[in-house]
């Protein structure tokens, strides 16, 4: 009897029925997570240190759903959620995307950083489109963690990094912020010849560590190397500014 009542009905309303049917299962099988172990079993494990905490989830039947569940749970704290996310996405990245995506579009700062790491987990071209698109996120951590990610990924994105280096967003009251630190890295790791010019520039920033960084992307770009590694980053930069003023003579 429902099949032929379904048979009569318009193509539309058929549709709209199945995929009420489809949500109904689906919000129902989300409930029925494996019952025998709790909320709090899997809450405990989260807590656990990173490689046990991997271990012992990748042993329970269900538990990614419960993962999922307690990703987006807001009365979780920040850690239980972060933990939960970051997991799904070791865990079953692919099979999770949806879920990851909406994470990397929460108005939650934490929620965005959990989903950079979640997605590295997925296919290398989804993980740095993401990434590249994160590098102007308003929070510094998820804008630090994109350009993480593009470092592991060695996906080059030279001139988005360029651009960010030097953009108002990583700057406070004329002090660069720390993610330019990683930008230098990543930077000095992809130098190009056409790079020298821009890497004298950053030479002559006060930061220590962009210092470093801007010899280490000099030596790179020009192939010359000035200096051992282990002198101080003073002796390291009037070497190259020596070397500059001669080229100009």
């Amino acid at each position: 009897m429902p099949t032929k009542w379904l048979r009569k009905r318009p193509d539309f309303l058929k549709v709209n029925i199945l995929v009420a049917i489809l949500f109904f299962v689906s919000a129902a099988s989300a409930q029925l997570v494996n019952e025998n172990i709790t909320k709090q079993d899997v809450i405990e494990i989260l807590m656990l240190p990173l490689k046990e905490r991997l271990m012992r989830l990748k042993t329970i039947d269900g538990v990614r759903d419960r993962l999922r569940l307690l990703a987006f749970d807001t009365h979780e704290g920040l850690d239980v959620r972060w933990r939960s996310l970051t997991a799904l996405g070791t865990l079953a990245c692919k099979s999770y995307r949806w879920e990851i995506e909406e994470a990397l579009k929460s108005k939650e700062w934490f929620m965005r950083n959990a989903g950079l790491l979640a997605i590295l987990h997925d296919e290398r071209n989804v993980a740095i489109q993401w990434s590249k698109k994160l590098l102007h996120d308003p929070a510094l951590v998820v804008r630090t963690q994109a350009v993480k990610n593009l470092m592991e990924l060695r996906a080059e994105s030279r001139d988005e990094i360029w651009s960010g280096l030097f953009a108002k967003e990583n700057f406070h009251e004329a002090r660069g912020l720390w993610v330019r630190g990683y930008m230098a890295q990543a930077l000095a790791l992809w130098a190009t010849r056409t790079d020298e010019k821009r890497f004298l520039r950053l030479l002559m920033e006060n930061d220590p560590v962009i210092q470093h960084w801007a010899v280490v992307g000099l030596e790179r770009a020009t192939g010359i190397k000035m200096s051992n590694a282990d002198e101080p980053i003073a002796l390291q930069k009037r070497k190259w500014l020596a070397r500059l003023s001669s080229d100009q003579i």
